[in-house]
């Protein structure tokens, strides 16, 4: 019993760490005009202190499961836990843009091994009974992070340094690290090969290279000879890998992991609920500050019915699957999510928050089942002494899902809401203004607000164009929830692992 007790503590304490991780990228959205006062900052410095951190964790995110479960999962923890804490203190130190770049791609080093190996210690500290609910205490904590970023950093920024969003990971992490170090026990595999060093340098350069190019196809151009070298030098880099897999003596993935439907299942389900949640966290946030007139506080305690949705789901995790299992889990909560988001694609610049919370409320709930059977259906398939290399390949594949997600919906967003712009509207203003109008809705509002009165139709113009490319990204979003729960209803099984992969769950070295 008290060993179970520790393994909650410890659970409690795991997801502190991935709340942090999660709240780091929309913490700092919120600060960085801020931070681009005080350094000084132009915006590609800005852009960069958000992509030297997607990058960094895209590109090291397979490579460190493997090592966790080579080398010991605990020993890679408080060593990722411990980076990310050194590029949270180095980061609020700094008094330089370019620095604090450097620092971000520290923090995105520290993420990367911490992710895939907290995936990869649930299964180790829990049984199949218990799994489920562990599961969705994760899955929560992950997602809950993302909305709950503009509320920790407007607070923060209304009343602290901008500095205060990388002092508030500290105490936090080093909670995490006392907690890890006290109550964890080391394991590992005891027959994990020697790192596959060529496989490592071409899984980590092509996703970075796919990436980078997704990230900076709206900025470049998506038929650009940047974009277009980036993306397929990519796609060449990981086609290589996955040649390179089949002939290493020691693989850096087992390419047999997907033979096994609950893995591929699962995993394809997870990468394209990322696409949806980007999807929706990139739209609305802008359209519940800048069309609506909500500060940063303001917007996300709107968005707390999603969290609440988030917590109930988390909350009701075990029950669900053991009464419906991981496949219906998976459908239902895809439905939910896709019915919420068709809801949601109704919204016009006047529309009821009422409306508003509930279809939020409804897509918390909806993605908080879906991801939580999602993942107990990778962890289950996964064998005991691949679980780091296994979460490793699933969390790599949500973060290029992550950014083709906002790259696809952002060029997306920006197309749909110039066409619906009012021409006659733009000529009647000087040059610059009619372009920062078209440049977003956000430089709409600014140049509406340098108007006065005057401002008021131009603002609403801009609001009226802007919702109605939003609603068109959000049915995109319903679309793809439908085809990840058609495609969860075909590939998911409910055994858990097949014979043959249930052999290799040997029990992994404890020291």
């Amino acid at each position: 019993m008290k060993k179970q007790t520790n393994n909650w503590i410890t659970l409690v304490a795991l997801a502190l760490a991935m709340l942090v991780v999660g709240l780091d990228t929309t913490v700092l959205n919120v600060a960085l005009p801020t931070i681009a006062g005080d350094l000084g900052a132009d915006t590609t410095e800005l852009q960069w202190i958000v992509t030297a951190y997607v990058l960094a964790l895209a590109g090291a995110i397979l490579p460190a499961g493997v090592l966790g479960d080579r080398y010991g999962r605990k020993k890679l923890l408080l060593v990722g836990l411990g980076i990310f804490l050194i590029g949270s203190i180095g980061g609020a130190l700094t008094e330089s843009i370019d620095v604090l770049i450097g620092w971000r791609a520290v923090m995105g080093i520290g993420s990367a091994i911490i992710i895939p190996i907290v995936m990869a210690l649930i299964p180790l500290l829990f049984d199949d009974e218990e799994r489920p609910k562990a599961v969705g205490a994760i899955a929560a904590s992950t997602s809950l992070g993302l909305p709950l970023g503009p509320i920790v950093g407007g607070y923060l920024l209304n009343h602290f340094h901008w500095s205060s969003i990388f002092w508030i990971n500290v105490p936090v992490v080093l909670l995490a690290i006392v907690a890890v170090s006290v109550l964890i026990s080391e394991s590992r595999d005891p027959r994990a090969p020697r790192l596959d060093l060529p496989g490592a340098a071409l899984a980590t350069a092509g996703i970075i290279a796919l990436v980078y190019g997704f990230v900076e196809a709206p900025q470049q151009g998506w038929l650009s000879a940047q974009t277009l070298g980036l993306v397929l030098g990519g796609c060449v880099l990981l086609v290589a890998f996955v040649v390179w897999q089949t002939r290493a003596k020691a693989p850096l993935i087992d390419l047999g992991l997907f033979r096994n439907p609950r893995f591929v299942g699962g995993t394809v389900s997870i990468v394209l609920m990322s696409f949806v949640l980007y999807g929706l966290l990139f739209t609305l946030p802008i359209y519940l500050q800048s069309v609506r007139g909500n500060d940063a506080l303001g917007t996300g305690l709107r968005l707390i019915p999603m969290m609440a949705g988030l917590v109930v789901a988390a909350a009701a995790s075990k029950r669900v699957l053991t009464r419906v299992g991981v496949r219906l889990g998976v459908v239902a909560g895809m439905a939910v999510v896709s019915v919420s988001m068709a809801a949601l694609a109704r919204l016009t610049v006047d529309t009821s928050m009422i409306w508003i919370g509930t279809g939020l409320a409804a897509f918390g709930l909806g993605t908080g089942i879906a991801m939580t059977s999602a993942m107990d259906a990778v962890l289950g398939a996964l064998p005991r002494d691949q679980a780091g290399s296994g979460s490793g390949v699933l969390n790599a594949l949500r973060q290029v899902a992550g950014a083709l997600g906002v790259a696809i919906l952002g060029s997306m967003l920006q197309s749909i809401y110039q066409q619906h712009l009012d021409g006659g509207m733009l000529n009647d203003l000087p040059a610059p203004a009619a372009a920062a109008v078209k440049g977003s809705v956000v430089g709409a509002a600014g140049v509406a607000e340098k108007l006065g009165a005057a401002g008021t139709a131009l603002q609403r113009m801009a609001g009226v164009s802007y919702t109605e490319a939003m609603s068109t990204l959000l049915i995109v979003c319903a679309i793809a929830g439908v085809i990840a729960g058609g495609i969860s209803w075909i590939i998911l099984r409910e055994r858990a692992v097949p014979e043959r992969t249930r052999e290799r769950r040997v029990a992994p070295v404890q020291e």
